[in-house]
């Protein structure tokens, strides 16, 4: 009868007051409904779009329908704010001490830095997040693992903001933000894209059975050989993507190659393993009248989502926390003399002795020598200088939206070639969600849950390395950008009813099942290490979003934090941004750069800018600029 008077009561004051604007920017919402306590959640619209936290606060309206939170009120009615000004420095420095919203979804902050600014929430962390409320027993309803222990345990650290031994929690991790190859698996089957056999299948099987590791090495780089010098190689066949193949005018199913992982089976299975076999790849789509690569000219460094997940997928898992923290002893770095890299008469880096870093204070620009990045540079100036590989787009003003809309229309509903890959982060779904709705009128068959796209697993420099990771059983790489983190608002009367409600709702936002709900609405990932294939909300994620599912199963995610105050004390030099620590680079001849395979191509011809000159500009970058202007106040 109290459930029933208050929803009845919800009604009439929603038909006889409509709908109005609540508060500085916020979005058309409905008025203060008087039965109910009121959450206010203030969302950063971009990306990550609104679909999910009204998802997400309609099933907390539900599930805590039969809740009082105060006195003659039943239930909770939350409350949207949907802007941008919370990724803002100056939102901190002034606005939010005096802000009405309680509860915040953002990205880009420094949380380090601003997390005075949040509510100590030790305690939501160590407990098992809220699934609901029982009204018999008048307790909330929980999962059995605290939130904590679903934390990788490098973000848990940076979360971690106590001093000395002291552990205070301030804030939660929001998303993934996984920059990779999104690829359209529709265009994939129907063109036969997918890798049915792969030169790399002979090293993988030598390494499951135990049989001559270097001849079947040998076997690959004779295949190669013969693929790069324009000959049929019998070894690489394409097809659909149950493994369907043709060969002479017949069909055969003779399944899909291993992939990355070297193993049969597997989520990766069709894909190129190596460098070699992506080449191989990309020439094959080219010559079938589809344009492999489209990504925003307007913003360049969005081709380097790639070469940036090329370079960390090299590093390795363990390689990747001593980059990122400049503690530990690095087995890769290249042998450099006077800041110029040496190679081997066959164009291979010579690599140096192990070097150990103690934090980097006066020699962390040593770093820049790694192997890895000395890859990624090659494969990003194997793209740049092969014009039939990028779509016009990639190096005109297209903006990232046109960008994403190409990619959907083009060869579709729109002149031109169809596209196969698009450089994006994982929230391109979201953000070409007008698109998806214009393109669904003209066809249902053209509607965001009716088009299979996918994230493409990564390839591995040489053959030799290929191998060391089949045979350590060693995963691709990713590393999570954005500094995405959501918290609460430590202005909040603790007296008040939002003060319990807001923690409710932050404990509830990190269940399981609300983190398959996110998923479902935004085709993207909770930054917390669980399973969603068997979550309640599956079948209603996007092909786009359950292939992110078994993405993220298949890899290790890497996060670019660290207790290290050198690195955290000079953000703008250590952030993991396409700006930041990775790829910036400076020389006389193409001036100071991050971007990487927008600058090989525009100077290439006429200045000489290959991945070489490019290596010895960054480690002359963060050597005679960046380690020169550190702020190394307090630091041992």
């Amino acid at each position: 009868m109290k459930k029933l008077i208050a929803t009845m009561m919800a009604i009439v004051m929603v038909l006889a007051i409509g709908i109005g604007n609540v508060g500085c920017n916020r979005e058309p919402a409905i008025k203060i409904d008087e039965t109910k306590t009121q959450l206010y959640v203030s969302n950063n619209d971009q990306g990550v779009g609104r679909a999910y936290i009204e998802a997400i606060g309609k099933q907390f309206e539900i599930d805590f329908a039969d809740k009082s939170f105060e006195d003659g009120k039943v239930g909770v009615q939350v409350i949207y704010n949907h802007n941008t000004s919370i990724t803002s420095a100056s939102f901190y420095e002034a606005n939010i001490d005096s802000d009405k919203d309680n509860v915040y979804f953002t990205e880009y902050i420094n949380y380090k830095q601003w997390a005075n600014k949040f509510m100590d929430v030790t305690n939501i962390m160590n407990q098992p997040a809220i699934t609901g409320y029982d009204e018999q027993t008048g307790e909330y309803t929980r999962e059995s693992t605290p939130i904590k222990d679903k934390i990788d345990p490098v973000m848990l650290e940076f979360l971690n903001v106590g001093k000395g031994s002291e552990i205070v929690y301030r804030g939660f991790p929001f998303y993934l933000a996984i920059k990779s190859v999104n690829y359209n698996a529709d265009l994939w089957n129907e063109k036969n894209f997918y890798l049915c056999s792969a030169p790399s299948d002979v090293v993988a099987r030598a390494i499951a059975d135990g049989t001559d590791l270097e001849t079947a090495k040998a076997t690959y780089n004779t295949e190669i050989a013969k693929i790069n010098a324009g000959e049929k190689s019998d070894y690489l066949l394409f097809g659909n993507a149950k493994g369907e193949t043709i060969i002479g005018g017949v069909s055969y199913a003779i399944g899909l190659s291993a992939g990355p992982d070297g193993k049969f089976g597997t989520f990766d299975d069709g894909f190129p393993a190596t460098f070699d076999e992506f080449y191989a790849l990309c020439n094959y789509i080219s010559s079938n009248s589809v344009t492999p690569f489209i990504w925003t000219g307007a913003n360049a460094g969005y081709a380097d989502m790639l070469t940036q997940s090329i370079f960390t997928n090299d590093l390795g898992l363990e390689r990747a926390k001593t980059y990122y923290s400049l503690t530990g002893t690095m087995d890769n770095l290249v042998k450099f003399v006077n800041g110029v890299p040496q190679f081997d008469a066959q164009g291979n880096p010579i690599l140096d002795e192990p070097y150990t870093f103690n934090g980097g204070k006066t020699d962390g620009y040593e770093m820049m020598r790694t192997e890895s990045k000395w890859y990624a540079l090659k494969f990003a100036e194997k793209i740049a200088t092969t014009p039939s590989w990028t779509h016009t787009a990639c190096y005109d003003s297209t903006s990232q939206s046109e960008a994403q809309n190409k990619y959907l229309t083009e060869g579709y509903t729109k002149l031109g070639n169809k596209i196969a890959m698009l450089m994006d982060g994982a929230w391109w779904q979201a953000e070409a969600n007008a698109t998806f709705e214009v393109m669904e009128k003209v066809d249902s068959k053209y509607a965001k849950e009716n088009r299979k796209f996918g994230v493409m697993p990564l390839p591995y420099a040489t053959i030799d390395k290929f191998a060391t990771k089949t045979q350590n059983n060693e995963k691709n790489v990713i590393v999570t950008e954005n500094d995405s983190v959501c918290f609460i608002n430590k202005n909040i009367d603790i007296t008040s009813p939002q003060y319990e409600v807001a923690r409710v709702f932050m404990s509830y936002f990190n269940n399981d099942d609300i983190a398959g709900l996110f998923t479902a609405k935004t085709n993207m990932l909770r930054a917390l290490e669980i399973d969603l294939k068997e979550n309640k909300f599956w079948n209603e994620m996007s092909p786009y979003g359950q292939s992110f599912v078994e993405y993220g199963n298949g890899v290790d995610v890497m996060f670019p934090y660290t207790t290290n105050d050198l690195m955290n004390n000079n953000r703008n030099y250590f952030q993991n941004t396409r700006n930041g620590w990775q790829f910036m680079a400076y020389s006389q001849q193409m001036g100071e750069t991050s971007k990487v395979i927008d600058t090989i191509k525009t100077y290439i011809a006429d200045k000489g800018i290959d991945a070489k000159h490019y290596y010895g500009a960054i480690y002359r970058y963060f050597k005679d600029i960046a380690w020169k202007q550190l702020n190394l106040e307090g630091i041992n």
